[in-house]
């Protein structure tokens, strides 16, 4: 299996393996380092940490477009929600196997065919406000999603 790392600019990362593709803290739109636009971007997961704009500026576009599902805080998770996007709300100190395979089970469930790639949230030391536009949406605890593998 072969994995790549790839740094898009500011915090936004992307992480190829075994053909499933992640991106975490998305923020393409209006980012002068970053080195493609949102609408290039493939995922099947979006990882992001906090609500701040440099962190989430295109986590509903790109999630809508490539029906990827995102992990974040409860907060962000049940705002995401809201907005008719499929997210998991990651519990500071909770171990998910994330499943890198589409079938009709509901997730985050597993099966012994389907590889899983284990994320632990941890905290960070940073607030937490999601944003839209710039504009203040709610508080939420800032988490910073680590793989355990």
């Amino acid at each position: 299996m072969s994995t790549i790392f790839t740094w898009f600019g500011h915090a936004t990362l992307g992480l190829e393996t075994d053909g499933y593709k992640i991106v975490v803290d998305p923020y393409f739109t209006g980012n002068p380092a970053a080195s493609t636009t949102a609408d290039q971007v493939a995922a099947d997961f979006i990882l992001f940490s906090h609500g701040h704009f440099d962190h989430v500026e295109d986590v509903i576009s790109i999630a809508r477009r490539t029906g990827a599902t995102v992990i974040t805080n409860f907060e962000l998770a049940n705002w995401l929600g809201k907005q008719g996007i499929t997210a998991h709300a990651q519990h500071l100190g909770e171990v998910t196997n994330i499943r890198l395979a589409t079938s009709s089970l509901p997730w985050p469930c597993t099966a012994p065919d389907y590889p899983t790639a284990p994320m632990a949230a941890i905290p960070a030391a940073s607030c937490s406000s999601p944003t839209m536009a710039r504009k203040f949406i709610s508080p939420a605890i800032p988490a910073c999603l680590a793989t355990c593998a």
